[in-house]
């Protein structure tokens, strides 16, 4: 039964794909989401911490970063993960998607293999 899959369970496994956590729960993915649904979940995180934790690695490798901005910007994904954690409705925060978009379009390779300008 699905009914022995509490929130706390499911919170450990926000990091995975769903199709990675149907199998490890041994359900199948219907069941997860109708799970999520009546623990309030709408949509499963696992894509938006993806989205932190690649911004996290590229504003520490961005040598056009000051040390105040990637301090700062560090600690705001940091935060946005915990609330992403605690509440997995909750939006990234609205100053982080230039940010993302940004290091996205920097790094943003064509199918040729050629970076874009």
């Amino acid at each position: 039964s699905t009914n022995r899959i509490t929130l706390e369970v499911l919170r450990s496994m926000f990091d995975f794909p769903v199709q990675e956590v149907v199998r490890a729960l041994g359900i199948s993915a219907t069941d997860l989401k109708r799970r999520c649904r009546a623990l309030g979940i709408q949509r499963w995180p696992q894509r938006k911490l993806m989205s932190l934790r690649r911004l996290a690695e590229a504003v520490e490798i961005d040598r056009e970063v000051s040390e105040d901005q990637r301090k700062e910007m560090l600690e705001r994904v940091a935060r946005n993960r915990a609330e992403i954690l605690a509440d997995p409705d909750v939006e990234l925060e609205a100053c982080l998607k230039p940010v993302r978009q940004a290091h996205y379009k920097r790094n943003f390779v064509d199918r040729r293999g050629t970076p874009r300008s």
